[in-house]
């Protein structure tokens, strides 16, 4: 695939300018406090914690390395430093001195008398390293009272959150968030961290190399990292939590609850919320029950699914929840833990969720086929959703050694929807209703053979049930269909889909861990069954006019896999060679409408990762990896499917296997303790063969069928830095990523060769003044490219923000959200967008009470534009926001 030039505005070039410099670390030449420490003997003192001041606030830390030396860098001139020098077996020394050069500092300690029995490194109890814990004092990182917990982990060092929930800790993703070590919701945690609040929270420790598992801690080579959110003693009580609620003249209304008990043998944990503010307690529903870590004990039949084929339009924008989220939710959540006896505790998750959302827009479509054409839309559609989720986890230890686990788990979903449009001036309605039915059982046996080595055993058994019904009123497609009766006596469409999984599968691990290896080999046996059965028919006053074969799909795929998967990593010095090798033989048994069809497929998936650290701040990755993998059951289908009002879908037909080639290079600088951190990465992949589109795409109706094609190609790039500006008192962050994929796909009969891009970048500013002031600021530029054909387009974007901190007392604090959004291809009177919302409170009774004024949409904003690009279409929508309003509300902590 050609690859095109990427082009940067001159006017943004400044960004990567700074970009570079930060990543040479020359940024703003500052004078630097270098030391060593050693005893009365002139022994080198190691680990020593080196506490730096200015004005009595604690700025930076380090640790003496093993020959007793100590950096701190990037300082500016001032008189008023002060360095604290603390050690396990040394008494505290304090230094003052005045800086306007880089001087050196070697200080002798004097050791203590009394012995120390626990090897704690303590921060003036803000940081806190145990081993491979981190533990942050959560008063100390929060700077805004009455936030939930998402709010204070943005705060904390090396902690990053995306905007679906998801977090990372120094580029790690975090896979359980934890309170009082006890996990509540497992790849769920977003629910958790978007709804306590941050006040009832002590400490905040971060658990590197993670285990799920307690028996295989040091058993399992691992790098998940996870969370634990301990509580405040003095909080703890039969009943304890906090109450929020707001109400406007307009009729929104916000009530939130965290409500926890901790009784003799069992703990109790409530989270409520009721609004109609936009806030999205549940982003993606799916994702309350997903296991992200790596532990592939547990992996077994994870992915064994059904999925939705109709979706009615409820895209919008990606704006601010409260600005354009038109909602009415109900969420409930209840966790218990029961310690039955010291070696059993149960765990249950109950949900009841409900939510009806209303997406309104205007959007303007044009095609890029070789003759363009507009279509014109007019949006109104609701969406009711519906969950009740139960889940039951048992752990039982036998002994030290013996560990069973058993997860059974029920899930049910129902949907209705409804869209009246007006499309080109024909007025059109879309009714679609579903249900989702879902039993999982889970057992986990580990058998713990030795210090260094373990056995391990899973089965799952899953039965899930999906069905929805599709109706578009009046008939919109002329004589693309054949009717003995007259085309404009038709009524509607129908479109029923009834789809079933059926999942059982076995699996035998063994893992070991050597002093400087580790190996894990997995032997697996599963089996699944997808029942799917679909037909579209159309119907009048008159009489049912039955069903269009070509749109009726009957299949019965029978899938029985067997695997062996080994994992192997070997350390030499300072580096590590990770490595995988996976064999798969699958049977298919496919029935269709039109008889039955066998096959038999092997496949493996293997590579190999190189891990070089080079001293303490330097870490190179590099891997390559060759993967294999059948196509889905669904690929079967090979007749049409119709999953929207003017789209109909073919699937692939038949059974084959996909195979790819990956290659990345990744490189970091610095940890969490360092002033200035990076990180590079690279990545290139190669599809041998992939699954692509050949449409038809008309005024009237698209037509899609999908195809196998050789040759595909993407290639990623990304860089990041993040540096303490002493001279500001505010933390820099910088990124930019770039991707680029190359493909082919067929459009009304033209073989098109496609190369899209897409760059975005930006930078965030974060204060930490010591006074009533702190600001947040930031912007991102995101551009769009697309190369087919004889076409070219592109699209730059951006949003900026500033949110502004103000403590004017203990008791009166401001917070103000200032965001600006740009759309480049818009009108100039459509370019630019600004919003700002206010949130003011007061505290009363040792911050036990408080009340709140919230204004959101400051300026009123009736409607918002957007532009974007795909390689179909350019598309300009129109969104209807949600008015300003002015809320009223308390919050009690009890």
């Amino acid at each position: 695939m050609g690859r095109k030039a990427v082009i940067i505005p001159n006017n943004r070039g400044i960004l990567i300018a700074c970009f570079f410099l930060l990543a040479g670390n020359f940024l703003f030449g500052q004078h630097v406090v270098t030391g060593t420490l050693s005893d009365s003997k002139n022994n080198t003192v190691s680990n020593a914690n080196v506490l730096l001041y200015k004005n009595k606030k604690l700025i930076k830390f380090t640790f003496s390395n093993i020959k007793g030396v100590f950096r701190l860098d990037s300082l500016g001139a001032a008189k008023n430093y002060e360095v604290r020098i603390s050690s396990m077996t040394f008494k505290d020394t304090t230094v003052q001195f005045e800086l306007n050069k880089s001087i050196q500092l070697d200080l002798e300690l004097r050791e203590k008398v009394e012995p120390i029995k626990e090897v704690v490194i303590n921060v003036e109890r803000a940081i806190q390293i145990r081993g491979d814990t981190i533990i942050f004092k959560a008063d100390a990182f929060r700077n805004r009272q009455n936030v939930v917990v998402e709010e204070l982990l943005k705060n904390i060092p090396g902690i990053e959150i995306a905007e679906n929930g998801r977090i990372r800790f120094q580029g790690k993703l975090v896979t359980n968030v934890k309170i009082d070590d006890d996990d509540l919701l497992e790849g769920g945690y977003p629910v958790l961290t978007k709804n306590l609040n941050a006040d009832l929270i002590d400490k905040v420790e971060v658990l590197q190399n993670y285990s799920r598992n307690p028996l295989l801690k040091n058993v399992r080579d691992t790098e998940d990292v996870a969370l634990n959110l301990t509580l405040k003693a003095e909080r703890k009580a039969v009943l304890f939590g906090n109450m929020d609620a707001g109400y406007s003249l307009k009729k929104h209304h916000d009530i939130s609850a965290n409500g926890i008990s901790f009784l003799n043998k069992s703990k109790h944990y409530l989270f409520l919320n009721y609004n109609n503010v936009g806030k999205d307690l549940v982003l993606n529903i799916n994702d309350i029950f997903k296991i992200i870590n790596d532990d592939e004990s547990y992996s077994l039949g994870n992915t064994a699914r059904t999925r939705s084929y109709v979706h009615l339009n409820t895209t919008r924008p990606i704006l601010n929840e409260r600005l354009v989220n038109f909602n009415n939710t109900k969420f409930n959540n209840l966790n218990s833990i029961f310690n039955i006896s010291k070696n059993i505790k149960i765990k249950t998750t109950g949900i009841l969720f409900s939510d009806d959302k209303d997406y309104l827009s205007n959007n303007s479509t044009t095609f890029l086929t070789d003759d363009p054409f507009q279509i014109y839309e007019d949006f109104k559609t609701r969406n009711e959703d519906k969950l009740g989720f139960f889940r039951a986890n048992l752990q039982w230890n036998f002994n030290k050694k013996e560990r069973l686990e058993y997860i059974g788990s029920h899930y049910n979903f129902k949907n209705i929807g409804l869209s009246n449009l007006t499309q080109n001036n024909t007025a059109i309605q879309e009714n679609l209703s579903g249900k989702v039915k879902r039993n999982n059982h889970f057992l986990h046996y580990t058998f713990k053979l030795k210090d260094s080595s373990a056995f391990v055993a899973s089965a799952r058994y899953l039965n899930d049930s999906r069905s929805q019904f599709y109706k578009v009123s009046p008939y919109l497609y002329g004589d693309f269909f054949s009717f003995e009766a007259p085309v404009d006596s038709i009524d509607n469409s129908i479109t029923s889909i009834k789809n079933k999984v059926t999942f059982k599968g076995v699996q035998l691990g063994y893992i070991r861990n050597g002093k400087d290896s580790n190996w894990e080999s997995y032997l697996g046996s599963s089996s699944r069954t997808d029942n799917f059965n679909s037909f579209l028919k159309f119907s009048s006053e008159e009489a049912d006019l039955g069903q269009d074969l070509k749109f009726v799909n009957h299949l019965n795929y029978h899938s029985t896999l067997y695997y062996l998967k080994n994992r192997f990593r070997k350390t030499f010095a300072s580096f590590k060679l990770f490595a995988n090798f996976d064999m798969n033989y699958e049977k298919l048994r496919t029935n269709k409408r039109n008889g039955s069809e066998l096959n038999y497929f092997f496949y493996i998936q293997a590579g190999v990762n190189l891990k070089y650290n080079l001293y303490k701040k330097h870490e190179l990755l590099t891997g390559l990896q060759f993967n294999q993998n059948t196509t889905r059951a669904e690929n079967n289908l090979e007749n049409n499917l119709q999953n929207s009002y003017r789209s109909f879908y073919r699937n692939l037909g038949r059974n084959d296997v996909l195979d790819n080639y990956k290659g990345y290079v990744d490189y970091r600088y610095g940890n969490w303790t360092d002033i200035f951190t990076a990180n590079l990465n690279f990545t290139y992949q190669y599809n041998n063969n992939y699954l692509s589109n050949a449409s038809v795409i008309s005024p009237q109706l698209n037509q899609v069928e999908q195809i196998l094609l050789n040759g595909s190609d993407k290639l990623t790039f990304g860089a990041n830095a993040d540096r303490y500006l002493n001279f500001l008192s505010s933390n820099l962050k910088l990124k930019i990523s770039y991707e680029e994929t190359g493909y082919e796909d067929v459009l009304n009969g033209i073989n098109r060769l496609i190369n899209s891009s897409q760059l975005t970048y930006g930078f965030e500013l974060r204060s930490v003044f010591p006074g009533f002031l702190n600001i947040i600021t930031g912007i991102q530029w995101n551009q769009i490219s697309f190369d087919l054909n004889e076409y070219s387009g592109n699209n730059l974007n951006n949003k900026s923000f500033v949110d502004i901190n103000l403590d004017f007392s203990e008791n009166f604090k401001v917070f103000i959200e200032n965001e600006r959004y740009y759309f480049g291809n818009l009108s100039d009177n459509k370019k630019s967008y600004y919003f700002t919302a206010l949130d003011g409170r007061y505290y009363f009774m040792d911050n036990k009470l408080s009340f709140f004024v919230k204004v959101n949409n400051l300026f009123n904003t009736e409607n918002f534009n957007i532009f974007s690009l795909t390689d179909t279409t350019e598309f300009d929508s129109s969104t209807k926001l949600i008015p300003r309003y002015t809320m009223f509300g308390v919050s009690y902590r009890f």
